[in-house]
């Protein structure tokens, strides 16, 4: 069970990191509220802008230029 577990979050990691390579700021922001609606309202901006690999000033102007 634990060797399950821990092949499946290398292979969540490794998902992260290559979106973090191959796609732009605003890519990871879109997909990541795809993919859990309405977080940016239930987490700290400066959490989900550490979780997508940029500044809180970022995630601020792609928030702003989204809306």
């Amino acid at each position: 069970y634990i060797a399950y577990l821990e092949q499946h979050w290398v292979i969540k990691k490794e998902q992260r990191e290559v979106s973090i390579v191959m796609e732009n700021a605003t890519e990871r922001y879109l997909k990541l509220l795809e993919m859990h609606p309405n977080i940016d309202q239930r987490i700290e901006q400066r959490h989900l802008s550490s979780h997508l690999g940029i500044t809180p000033t970022q995630l601020s102007r792609i928030r702003k230029k989204l809306k």
